[in-house]
This record gives C-alpha cells, structure tokens and sequence, in this order.
C-alpha cells in the first residue's frame, strides 16, 4: 500500500520555483496586452489628429485666398458693392412710385413748395394746412367720379334739366319726398329703373347716369376722425390713403374702358374698398376663417386678438376704435398712434400696433380688400390690373361668392384649379363695414344682417347671371426714404 503524501511548508519551499513562474508568467502577459490595448488606442487617436491635421493644411495649401487682410478687405468690399445695389434698386422704386403718386398741385402753390422741402412726418405750417384741408374737402367727391360712380339724378320739370340729388358728407343720397322707397338711403340704386316714380303722364322723373354702384364710398372716412383744422401728421397719412384710394380706383377704371353703363361694365359694384386698419380686421379675421375652413393650416391669430382688445399702447381703446366707434385724438401723438394703430400688417399679413417695430426697412405693407360684383370672365383681367396700378397690389387671396364657398389661395386661381370650393362657413361672407356692425352681403338692400345666400351665376338680378360677388385681398408697399432709414444709418456708422 502506498503511503500518503502529506502537506507540508518544506514542500512548498521545495517546489516554490514552479508555482511562482507560472503566476509571474501569467501576470506579465496580462499586464502586456493592457499596455498594448492602452498604447494602441492612443496611436489610433493620435493618428486620426494628425490625418485630420494633415488635411486641414492640405487644405490650406490648396486655397489661393487666405484669410488675410487682402481677403478681408475684399469681403468688405463685395459688402459694401452689395449693400449699393441693394439701395440703388430700392431708390429706383421709391422713384418710380413718388413719380406716379404725386403732391396735388391743386392745393396751392404755398403748400406745394412748403412739402417738398420736407421730410414725412415733419411740422407744416397752419396756413399750408388750411389750404391741404380746402383741397382734401373738394377732391373727396371728386375721387368718386374716377370710377363713374353711378348717381340718381331728378328732372326739374321748370327747366327740364337734370339735377344731381344732394348727398351728405358720406356720400348717401339726402331725404326727399318723392325719391323711391327708402327715403334717404340708397336702396333706389339697387333697385330697377322700371321701379323709379314718373311723372302723372308717365313721363320720366329719375334717371340713373354713371357706371358703377357705390353705395357709400369708403374714401370719405379718410378725414372722419380730424376735429377741426388738421394736424401735420393726420395730413402726411391723408396723402398716403388718398394715393391707395386712387391706385384701387385705377384697377376699376382700366377694368371698365370703354364701358358705357352698369350693363356692360366688367366691375358692376363696389361693396367695399377697405384700406389700412379696416382692412387689417377683415385679413385677421379671414385667418381665422380659414381654420374653421380647415384650409391652409393654423393661422396665426394674434391679429384677431389684439384687434379685438383694448389696445394698451394706444391709449384710446383699440377695440372701441376697431368696432365703428369715431375716435378724434386731442394730441399729435395721440393722432399719430391712432393713425398708425394696425394700419400696416408683417410678413404674414397680421396687423401690427403702432409700438411695434416694422419688419422691413424698405417699405410699409398697408392691406387692402376690395369686395366688387363683377363679371366673372373678367376676374383674371382685374388681377392684372392690380398688378399693373400706380401702387401694385400684392394680391394674397380671392375669394368667388364669399357667402358660399370657401376661401382660396390666388396660387391655387393662377394655377388653373376650380375656383372656391366646397360648402363653406356661414359666416365667410361677413366682413366688417365702415362705422361699425357686419356689413352687407352683395343682394341684400338693408346694408345689414346675412341676406341671402348668392350662388354663382345666381340671384344678382339686374347685375346679370354672369355676374358673382368677389373679395380680393392684398398689400401695398408703401416705400420708406432711402436716407432715413435704419439701415442706411446703420452703414454709414459702420463705415
């Protein structure tokens, strides 16, 4: 029988040489490829510096324009040859508009001298005031026969000449007894000449002359918040919407050349002629028309908002003032902010306050709306003149038979796509009116509440069954001086 080994300390310093080789061995080799893996990675990083190192002056070396002061200087000076561009082509259209809007030389040679030695917005003497207030006062009126404003005129049977009825400053027809039913509104001009009184034998009494219906021209208004004499500011801006007034009432001249009455005229009526702060309420409200439309995504709402509210900024109640409320400042600031409160909209067509800043240094972007009936194989021809008017219309939407169909994007018209759409918002066709309340739907006589709902080609009666309803959105830019803008002062410090 063998006999058993047994563990002892004198064995281990026996053997120790064999025990602790393999272990120290072991060892060594661990530690070895840690420090491999260790020096690698470091390699591998550093070798990837200076790959990237290496390309970045390869770079360089391939470059002909170093970032030196050479290159610096003609990066200023391209800059600088950019920026003359840029101010010789907006000079070119401020030009070109004050050429085809000009100071009327009607009001007198005293203010005709006295304006243009100033610049916007600066004080111009009471004498020079009084004579702009005498002008202003006549050409009101006037401006309405730019479009042949058609007009009820009554035969006097002394004479047998025809007379004009009276109006009053709003430009509605005057009481009188023997005017059709409706005494003093204008409900005889929608009416048919058939319906006009006559004489006991018949004979005519009333005659309808002009060529198109204007119930009660929006032109009017330009001075309806002045107190007495005006101030410097509220004349600038009266100068300004005189000029808008105008280039709308070109579009409906040159659309209807050569018209001899209503019957052939491509522009049978004028519902509205919104310009300015009207016109910034009826854009707000057209966005969010469209979202319950569900058309164009998720317009901004602000607008509506702010138009709505009472405007802290303005001091004077912004929503008062928007809902009709005849709002006189007693100050020249005062006038200035309520002049300016939403007159202009930004780049997304929504209207700004009179504290906030403008997003464009060249110009001011004054809405406009335009609500017509008119021919409807003449819409295109009537959105070309917009564009070719003495201050072009940027035309953002329009709109066939407000009262039935959904609003459409002009891109959508321009590209050949069905006109409106499907059944729309009952209250698509309402739009704020001049002195407060919804105004009326085109074939509804009151001036007030829905009326009836036209179709196309529909119930228009005497204006023909080609005839449709439209509204016609749009900016015009106003252009701001080169020499006082921002931006120029901006760069003449730079340099």
């Amino acid at each position: 029988m063998a006999k058993k080994q047994e563990f002892s300390i004198e064995t281990v310093k026996k053997y120790y040489f064999w025990v602790v080789v393999p272990v120290g061995l072991l060892t060594a080799i661990f530690v070895t490829l840690g420090a491999v893996g260790k020096i690698t990675a470091e390699f591998n990083a550093r070798k990837s510096t200076l790959e990237s190192t290496k390309k970045t002056v390869e770079g360089i070396r391939g470059d002909r324009a170093h970032p030196n002061q050479g290159t610096i200087d003609d990066i200023k000076g391209k800059t600088k040859e950019l920026e003359g561009r840029v101010f010789a082509a907006w000079d070119i259209l401020l030009k070109d508009q004050r050429e085809r809007n000009l100071w009327p030389q009607e009001v007198g040679e005293l203010f005709f001298n006295e304006i243009h030695t100033l610049k916007f917005g600066s004080q111009i003497s009471v004498q020079a005031r009084e004579d702009y207030l005498n002008f202003i006062n006549r050409y009101l009126p006037y401006l309405e026969t730019h479009v042949d404003r058609r007009r009820l005129q009554r035969k006097n049977t002394t004479n047998g000449l025809w007379e004009e009825i009276p109006r009053d400053t709003h430009g509605r027809l005057t009481s009188s007894p023997d005017l059709p039913s409706g005494g003093g509104a204008d409900a005889g001009i929608l009416a048919e000449e058939a319906t006009l009184p006559r004489g006991p034998n018949g004979e005519e009494l009333f005659r309808y002359v002009g060529v198109v219906d204007w119930n009660t021209p929006e032109t009017r208004t330009v001075t309806s918040h002045w107190v007495t004499l005006p101030r410097s500011v509220e004349i600038w801006y009266a100068q300004e919407e005189l000029w808008v007034y105008f280039a709308l009432l070109s579009v409906i001249k040159e659309t209807n050349a050569g018209a001899t009455g209503r019957h052939n005229a491509a522009i049978k009526r004028i519902e509205n002629l919104s310009i300015g702060k009207l016109a910034s309420q009826s854009l707000a409200e057209r966005s969010a028309t469209r979202i319950r439309a569900g058309i164009g995504g998720m317009d901004s709402l602000e607008g509506v908002g702010s138009l709505m509210s009472a405007g802290a900024d303005s001091g004077m109640g912004a929503g008062a003032e928007m809902m009709g409320a005849v709002i006189k400042p007693q100050t020249e600031a005062d006038a200035e902010t309520f002049i300016r409160n939403y007159r202009y909209v930004d780049d997304k067509a929504q209207p700004l306050a009179a504290s906030a800043a403008s997003p464009f240094n060249e110009f001011k972007r004054m809405p406009v709306l335009l609500r017509l009936i008119v021919d409807q194989r003449k819409i295109p021809e009537i959105l070309v003149n917009c564009a070719n008017c003495a201050m072009p219309i940027e035309v953002l939407w329009v709109r066939i038979n407000p009262g039935a169909t959904r609003p459409f994007e002009i891109d959508s018209y321009v590209s050949g796509n069905t006109l409106g759409g499907g059944g729309g918002d009952p209250q698509a066709g309402m739009v704020s009116a001049p002195g407060g309340g919804m105004g009326m739907r085109p074939g509804d006589a009151s001036g007030g509440g829905e009326g009836p709902t036209i179709h196309l080609g529909g119930a228009l009666g005497h204006y023909g069954t080609e005839s449709v309803p439209i509204e016609i959105y749009g900016c015009i830019s106003i252009f701001n001086s080169v020499e006082d803008s921002d931006i120029r002062k901006e760069t003449a410090q730079a340099q």
